[in-house]
């Protein structure tokens, strides 16, 4: 049996036309669109997490999510929400982006409904 990975995106004009890779373990499993939810099957157990956009910064890809790490019980669905700042957020993060801070472009945080608490 193995367990669910349940990830939502609300819509936004920030990255609007750019999905977001879906990064477990370190390896890109899937994406995300603007607006759109999808659901992965996990093997349960200890995970990592982290989401990223396709930005080109310096010429490197890069704007992401912090990595999280999360626990994944058989049977179960881990939900999380991944967005982009807002928009008065966005020439700060930029900024950020530009001097090497690229993991807080994206906000990545546990779903309220039926989510698992990251571990620390």
């Amino acid at each position: 049996m193995s367990a669910t990975l349940q990830l939502s995106r609300p819509s936004s004009l920030v990255d609007l036309v750019w999905p977001y890779a879906i990064v477990l373990d370190g390896k890109t499993v899937g994406r995300v669109s603007n607006n759109a939810e999808t659901s992965l099957d996990v093997a349960p157990g200890a995970h990592t997490l982290q989401i990223r956009s396709r930005h080109i910064v310096l010429g490197r890809l890069g704007f992401s999510s912090p990595v999280l790490s999360f626990e994944a019980s058989e049977g179960e669905t881990a939900s999380f929400r991944c967005h982009p700042r807002n928009l008065r957020e966005v020439p700060h993060r930029l900024m950020a982006g530009l001097a090497g801070t690229r993991t807080t472009w994206i906000g990545l945080e546990p779903s309220e409904v039926g989510s698992r608490r990251p571990t620390e």
